[in-house]
């Protein structure tokens, strides 16, 4: 497959997501089974969890966006359990496969803690967001360069404080917002169109089975001029390493552990090993 072949298969139309850039920087391979043999892989349950939510935070975003009153936090709580529901049915019907079930989830489990997620975000956040831009697509594109890179803005607020909302089973930390390629993305494609970043936030809603839903801010100054362009440099590498077929194998358990596409692409014994490696980590006593 020529270097041509893959610039019209990875970047239809002259696009490169950041999930396709961030999947070949965490493995190569991942990334050619993904996005050039377009080998599809089940939704798991943490997906589905984060997608309800994430969808419930949105909509009640977007009507205060658009009508200038947010919706309640239970009726946003309650938008979120009503989701589930469809939010299944379409990763179903787009992947053809079964959602694979982590952690003792069921279906009516994840109803219950979206619920109790996207109730305690808009309860001690949400209500007090004032957003200036909502869900925005925003193309970041520079010239001399043949292709765009496409992201969409979680929230602005009106202060000029950049938030990206994350969900999941541990909360995220403070050097996450400090290191996030994501957000420096997003403010390099805000100031791309003269909007203002002030502060970078994230905002990680997460569950536990003895503290319930909880949520915690992280902030930090805005990213400087040298990080954007470290940063935009760094996209540059991951599409030259794309068109010159370059698919380095991540071969470490962190990122193999989760990947839908385990089973075909490392060996058993690999696996084999990689899993009682990380069980003999588990039953090392404490010094």
């Amino acid at each position: 497959m020529s270097p041509e072949t893959i610039t019209l298969i990875d970047l239809p139309r002259g696009r490169l997501s950041p999930s396709a850039a961030d999947t070949w920087k965490r493995c190569g391979e991942q990334y050619r089974r993904r996005y050039i043999l377009r080998q599809k892989g089940p939704m798991d349950s943490g997906r589905l969890l984060g997608t309800v939510v994430h969808a419930a935070i949105h909509e009640a975003t977007m009507q205060q966006f658009g009508m200038g009153k947010r919706p309640l936090p239970e009726e946003s709580a309650k938008m979120a359990i009503e989701r589930v529901d469809l939010e299944l049915a379409r990763a179903q019907s787009e992947t053809g496969l079964p959602l694979v079930w982590k952690n003792d989830m069921t279906i009516e489990k994840i109803k219950k803690i979206s619920h109790a997620m996207t109730l305690v975000y808009e309860e001690q956040v949400g209500v007090g967001l004032h957003p200036a831009l909502a869900e925005r697509e925003i193309e970041l594109r520079y010239e001399g360069v043949d292709w765009v890179f496409p992201l969409r803005i979680d929230i602005l607020t009106k202060q000029g404080v950049l938030i990206d909302v994350k969900t999941g089973m541990k909360h995220q930390n403070q050097m996450t917002v400090v290191t996030s390629s994501q957000l420096t993305r997003y403010q390099m494609a805000l100031e791309s169109i003269g909007e203002r970043v002030m502060a970078l936030e994230i905002h990680s809603i997460s569950w536990g089975e003895k503290k319930g839903a909880t949520v915690k801010r992280f902030a930090c100054a805005p990213r400087t001029k040298d990080q954007m362009a470290d940063e935009w440099a760094n996209l540059l590498q991951i599409a030259k390493g794309i068109r010159a077929e370059v698919f380095p194998k991540a071969n470490n358990w962190q990122v193999c552990s989760w990947c839908e596409h385990l089973a075909g692409c490392q060996p058993r014994e690999w696996v084999e090993a990689a899993l009682a490696a990380e069980q003999d980590k588990e039953t090392v006593p404490a010094a």
